[in-house]
C-alpha cells in the first residue's frame, strides 16, 4: 500500500473517531464539536504539514548560476517521472542531507545541503535527486509532511507541559532536561509520536523509493555509494531535526540514542543498498 494511501486511510479513521467520540460524551453538541475539530484537523494537514521543514532551513533557490547543474539534473529527473519540475533549494547549513517537500506532484520543493554538493561527484548527486524526485513521484512528501505535524503536535504539547510543570520537581537535573530535550511526559510520549509515524509511513515504501530512483539511473552503485557517504556522514556531523521530521530525510539524521531510537524509521542502510546491488560492503 502506498505511504500516502495510508495516510489518507489514518486520517479518516481519526476523523470520524472524532466525530463519533464527540457524539458519545455530549450528544448532539459533542458531535458539532466533533465534527469541528475534524475539519480543523484536515485543514490543518492540507495547509501547513508540508511547511515545517522549510521554516527551519532557510535555504536560497537555484534559479540562475548553477555550478552543479542540479536543475538539470531535476529536469531529467522529473522527466522520467513524467512530474512537473520541484522547485530546488541549497541549504547553508553544515552537513550532509536532502530531503523533499509537498502536498502534490505538481507543487513540490527538494533540498540539498551545500556540504554534499561540494563532496559527492556527479553521479552520487544525480543519485541523490532522483531518490527526491521518487519521493514525489511516489507522493511519499503528502504522508512524510501528515505524519510529521500529527507527530510534532504530541512532542510539542508534551514538551510545552515539561516545561510547564518543571518546578514540581525539585531536581535541578529535571529542570536542567526540561528546558532542552524534554522531560518525563516527552520521554513517554515519544513511543506514541513515533507509532504514529510508524502507521502513516511503511518502511517497505522506502525500498520501493530506491527502486524507483535507481531505475533511472546508468549506475545502481552509485545511488549504493551516496547511501554509504549519507549514513557515515550522518553518525560524524549530523545535523539538528526535530524528531518528527526525521523520516522525511534520504537517509534519517538522528544520532543514535535511547530517546531517538523511537524515530528511526528509515530502514538500516546496509539493508537498502544490499536490495539495490546485492552485497555490503561496496
Amino acid at each position: 500500500m502506498k505511504n500516502s494511501t495510508r495516510t489518507w486511510y489514518f486520517l479518516t479513521f481519526i476523523s470520524i473517531a472524532l466525530i463519533l467520540g464527540g457524539h458519545a460524551l455530549n450528544g448532539r453538541p459533542g458531535l458539532l464539536w466533533g465534527v469541528g475539530l475534524a475539519a480543523l484537523l484536515n485543514t490543518l494537514v492540507y495547509f501547513y504539514s508540508d511547511l515545517k521543514l522549510d521554516k527551519i532551513f532557510r535555504g536560497r533557490i537555484v534559479d540562475g548560476q548553477d555550478p552543479w547543474g542540479l536543475i538539470e539534473m531535476t529536469r531529467q529527473m522529473s522527466s522520467k517521472a513524467r512530474i512537473e519540475i520541484p522547485l530546488v533549494v541549497i541549504l547553508n547549513v553544515p552537513g550532509y542531507q536532502a530531503f523533499a517537500t509537498g502536498k502534490s506532484t505538481s507543487h513540490n520543493k527538494i533540498f540539498v545541503t551545500e556540504d554534499l554538493l561540494k563532496n559527492f561527484d556527479k553521479e552520487e548527486l544525480q543519485a541523490v535527486i532522483a531518490y527526491l524526485v521518487a519521493n514525489i513521484k511516489n507522493q511519499d512528501t503528502i504522508s512524510f509532511g501528515v505524519a510529521s505535524l500529527l507527530s510534532g503536535v504530541i512532542l510539542s504539547t508534551s514538551l510545552f507541559l515539561d516545561k510547564k510543570f518543571s518546578w514540581i520537581f525539585s531536581s535541578n537535573l529535571y529542570k536542567k532536561v526540561s528546558q532542552s530535550q524534554g522531560g518525563i511526559l516527552t520521554w513517554l510520549l515519544a513511543p506514541l509520536a513515533s507509532v504514529i509515524v510508524r502507521i502513516s509511513i511503511s518502511r517497505e515504501n522506502y525500498f520501493k523509493t530506491d527502486a524507483l530512483a535507481v531505475s533511472w539511473l546508468d549506475n545502481p552503485k552509485a545511488y549504493a555509494r551516496a547511501l554509504w557517504k549519507l549514513e557515515s556522514y550522518t553518525q560524524t556531523m549530523p545535523i539538528r531535526v526535530p524528531l518528527d521530521t526525521a523520516h522525511m530525510f534520504i537517509v534519517n539524521p538522528l544520532t543514535k540514542n535511547a530517546k531517538t531510537r523511537y524515530f528511526r524509521i528509515q530502514p538500516n542502510t546496509e539493508k537498502r543498498i544490499k536490495r539495490l546491488i546485492g552485497y555490503f560492503p561496496i
